[in-house]
């Protein structure tokens, strides 16, 4: 294993350990404890860009149903723990500019709007991920320049073949899936390798001595620099 390095902070859905997932409040939660970067979801409903990781609002407010069965009004009145479900723009607006934004593509329809915001954003230092590979092609289809991560629950052959494709610049792996060789190979390609989701001390030092380059955590108080650097 190498030294122990300091991967980057990635608040996930803010600071989903401490304060309601994906709202305004979560991500202003992370930034307190001086994260690198934030993630977070959205989907593409009723011409808007909603932060938020479910089809399904019953997990993360106090209503039922899907999202795209709900009214623009209706969504707006959800309680998501203690705030509304924020829009992608309401986010951005709480945000520094010179941190990461990693947006993660749920649902059908997502690539293309987020295609066409990212351009207006080019500010801003911006990784577009998703688990459904055919919708970081979209992105990439039409247009999108904001660099790719290729989310991946397992390590799976053929997966530096698809991030060459995209023209993706990270791995985003399930930290169970890292391993030393693993970490090697992603380096080697030329590509990060960003591991989630990190929640405990011990783990997030052996990514380190792995190499990994950033950690998503829900626990950015616990889960810092220093800490991993130990």
């Amino acid at each position: 294993m190498r030294e122990a390095v300091s991967p980057s902070i990635i608040g996930h859905r803010g600071a989903a350990g401490l304060v309601a997932e994906n709202t305004v409040p979560s991500f202003k939660a992370a930034l307190r404890h001086a994260v690198d970067g934030v993630e977070l979801d959205v989907y593409w409903v009723h011409g808007e860009l909603w932060v938020i990781h479910d089809a399904r609002v019953d997990r993360t407010t106090n209503g039922k149903g899907r999202l795209v069965d709900l009214t623009r009004s209706q969504l707006r009145a959800l309680d998501a723990g203690g705030a509304p479900i924020p829009t992608l723009s309401q986010v951005l607006a709480v945000v520094p500019q010179d941190l990461l934004v990693n947006i993660e593509l749920k649902g059908p329809g997502t690539a293309e709007p987020v295609c066409r915001i990212a351009e207006d954003l080019d500010d801003r230092s911006l990784l577009i991920s998703s688990f459904d590979h055919e919708a970081l092609a979209t992105y990439r289809g039409c247009g999108g320049t904001a660099p790719i991560g290729v989310l991946s629950e397992r390590w799976r052959t053929g997966l530096l073949d698809t991030a060459a494709q995209l023209q993706a610049a990270s791995i985003n792996l399930n930290w169970r899936a890292v391993t030393a060789a693993r970490a090697r190979q992603v380096h080697q390609a030329g590509l990060a390798l960003m591991a989630y989701t990190v929640n405990r001390l011990p783990t997030g030092r052996r990514l380190a001595r792995l190499g990994v380059d950033a950690v998503f955590t829900d626990r950015p108080d616990r889960i810092t620099r220093d800490a991993l650097a130990l």
